[in-house]
This record gives structure tokens, sequence and C-alpha cells, in this order.
């Protein structure tokens, strides 16, 4: 019998302590002193400890908007999903606190924002900024409420550039347009045609004679004959000289006009 009065009494006097070290834990959070925090971790106090409302530090430091301590209680293990007695998570609290950093923090360490209180509520709808219920929704309810995108919507998303690109419109055949007019007709090129084949399609290459060369006579040297004037005489030498000169150049071009024949002939 005494062995059972010092069993309850050892056990009240253990949850009692245990319950001033949680106030104190929780007092902590609620003023933001992360130096009595740690100082109540390092001597072993369980930061998921609740008090008579079944809160836990993490919602007095929710409340609270202390981010530095629900980051210090999140790296500890604390429980971002234990609801008190009316069924608040610390995002709950936070939510309706309007302590936007901490929700968000909260959210990002794993806190459930689908989670309901006793009155049916999630967390989002105790927001009060817009900015506040996106955060604090849950993401299947985000989706729902994003509205379907229409062709004519993406179409209007697409940048003005690429929809003002100018374009060419294409212009069918004439023939195929009533009322039109006959389109110019381009002649086909015609196909080169081999040497050999000319012979036998084109005329003949007219053959252009070559000239003869004419050959000066020797100029006839005559004696002066007794009785011609000596002065007549040297007259008709130097005019059969001058003669003899001319029938060369004469003969000179001849021979370059055959040069110039013999050119043309080989190009044709």
């Amino acid at each position: 019998m005494r062995t059972k009065i010092l069993c309850v009494i050892c056990c009240a006097v253990f949850l009692c302590a245990a319950t001033v070290n949680a106030a104190e834990l929780h007092k902590a959070a609620l003023q933001g002193n992360t130096a009595k925090i740690n100082q109540l971790i390092a001597a072993g106090e369980q930061v998921n400890a609740v008090d008579v409302t079944r809160a836990s530090a993490l919602h007095w430091a929710a409340m609270g908007g202390h981010a530095s301590v629900v980051k210090l209680l999140l790296d500890s293990h604390a429980n971002p999903n234990l609801q008190n007695k009316k069924g608040k998570t610390p995002l709950h609290l936070a939510v309706a606190k309007g302590k936007v950093k901490v929700a968000e923090m909260l959210v990002l360490r794993g806190a459930d924002t689908s989670l309901k209180d006793k009155k049916g509520k999630m967390a989002y709808e105790y927001a009060k900024t817009p900015a506040l219920k996106n955060l604090a929704m849950p993401l299947s309810m985000l989706a729902q409420q994003a509205p379907p995108q229409t062709p004519a919507a993406q179409t209007a998303a697409i940048p003005s550039a690429v929809t003002q690109l100018p374009v060419t419109p294409v212009v069918p055949p004439a023939a195929m347009v009533p009322g039109s007019p006959p389109a110019t007709q381009i002649p086909a090129p015609q196909p080169v045609v081999p040497p050999a084949a000319m012979n036998s399609t084109y005329p003949a290459t007219v053959q252009v004679p070559m000239p003869q060369a004419a050959t000066p006579a020797a100029p006839q040297r005559t004696t002066p004959n007794v009785g011609v004037d000596p002065a007549a005489q040297v007259a008709l030498e130097q005019l059969i000289s001058t003669n003899t000169k001319t029938l060369q150049d004469v003969d000179m071009k001849l021979k370059n006009l055959e040069e110039m024949i013999q050119i043309l002939q080989g190009m044709f």
C-alpha cells in the first residue's frame, strides 16, 4: 500500500516538473527567446510537449510570429502538424495572425495545408490577404481554381513579334483564277548541240577561198638604147623601183590576210 502511494507521488512530482519545464518552453517560444529555448532543449526538454490546451511550443512561436524560433524548433524536430484542443495547427495560428514569413516556413517544412480544425476550416480560410490565402491553400485546390487556358488565350500569349511577322500570300497560277489574263509562255531553253550534231542540223560552214598571193614579175632592166634621153631613162628606173616596192607591200598584206583567214576558220 505504501509502495503504491509512493509511486503515485513520484509520478505527480514528475508530471509537475515536466509541466513546469513545458510552460517555460512555451513562454520562451511566445516571447521569441531563442537563448532560453536552446538552454531548455539542451537540458532535455521535449519540443513537442503540450500544455493544458494541447498547444506545443511551435503553436506559441507561430502565433507570436517569431520566425527564428520557428526555425529553431523545426530544426529540433518539432511536429508542424500537431493540433490543439480546437484542432488548430501552427499554420492555422500563423495565417490567422497574418504572419506571412512564418506561414511560408511552415509550408516549406512540411505543414499539411489540408488539415481542418474543429470548425471544419483549413488554414487558408483564416487568411486576410490573397497572397497569404494562396500560400496556405492546398495545391489541389489551387489547380482547380486556375481557369483552363483557351486557344484564344494561348494565341494572345504568343509574343507580338512572332504574330506580326510579314506573311507573303501564295498567288495561284493564272489558269486557276477565273477571268485572269493568260500567263506568259516562257520558251524552254534549247539544248546545247554538240559540234558533231551541228553538221547535220545546221548548214555547213562557208569555206572562204584563200586568195592567191600575186607573184610580182621581176623587173626588166632594159639597156638604154642609143639615142634615148638619159633623164627619161633615170625617171623610168625610179618608176620601176617604186612599183616593185608597192608590189612587195601588197604581197605582205596578202600574207597577213591569209593568216587572219586561217585563224577565223580555226575558231569556227
